[in-house]
C-alpha cells in the first residue's frame, strides 16, 4: 500500500480543520488537544488505530477526505481511471486464440461478399488485409478480418445504391 501524498494530507488537514469549526463551535483546543481529536475522529471512521495522519495509506486518506467532504456538503468525485492505451493492450502477453464461432463468422462474411477461398487466402497474404499476411490464428485477427470484411460490403452496396 502506498503512503499518504502530499495533497491529500494538506486536503485532510483543512477538511478536517473546517469540520471541526463546525462540530465543536469554533472551540479553540491547545494543539495536542485538537490533534487527540483528529485522531480519535479518523480512528472511529476507519475502524482501527491511527498514530499520525503521515502513516495512512492513500485508500484511508481518500476515505477520510471523501467522508469530510460528505459531511461538509461538498461534492465527493470519484477518481477517474486514465484509459488504458492501446499500446499497452498490444503489448499484452495473453492472446485468445479464435474459436470456430470466430471462423465461422469470417466465413459467412467472406461468402456475402462473393469471395471464393483461394481470392479470400490471397487477400488475406497481401498487405492490403488487415492481418497483412499473418494466418488467421487469434480471436483478435479474426474480429479485424470481419471488420474489413463488413466495410466492403457497406461500399460495394453504397456503390451499387448510388
Amino acid at each position: 500500500m502506498k503512503n499518504i501524498s502530499g495533497a491529500q494530507l494538506q486536503a485532510l488537514h483543512v477538511l478536517y480543520s473546517r469540520f471541526a469549526e463546525h462540530v465543536h463551535d469554533g472551540e479553540t483546543l491547545n494543539e495536542d488537544a485538537g490533534r487527540h481529536r483528529r485522531l480519535a475522529w479518523a480512528q472511529e471512521q476507519l475502524g482501527r488505530p491511527v498514530d499520525s495522519f503521515r502513516n495512512l495509506t492513500m485508500n484511508d486518506a481518500a476515505k477520510l477526505i471523501d467522508s469530510l467532504k460528505s459531511l461538509l456538503g461538498q461534492p465527493v468525485i470519484a477518481p477517474r481511471r486514465p484509459p488504458r492505451s492501446r499500446s499497452r493492450q498490444r503489448d499484452s502477453k495473453v492472446v485468445a486464440m479464435a474459436t470456430q464461432h470466430d471462423f465461422r463468422k469470417v466465413e459467412l462474411l467472406r461468402e456475402a461478399y462473393g469471395m471464393t477461398v483461394e481470392q479470400f487466402d490471397h487477400w488475406l497474404a497481401s498487405p492490403h488485409s488487415p492481418t497483412q499476411g499473418r494466418k488467421l490464428v487469434t480471436a483478435a485477427n479474426c474480429r479485424a478480418v470481419c471488420v474489413a470484411l463488413r466495410q466492403m460490403l457497406r461500399r460495394r452496396s453504397l456503390k451499387c445504391a448510388g
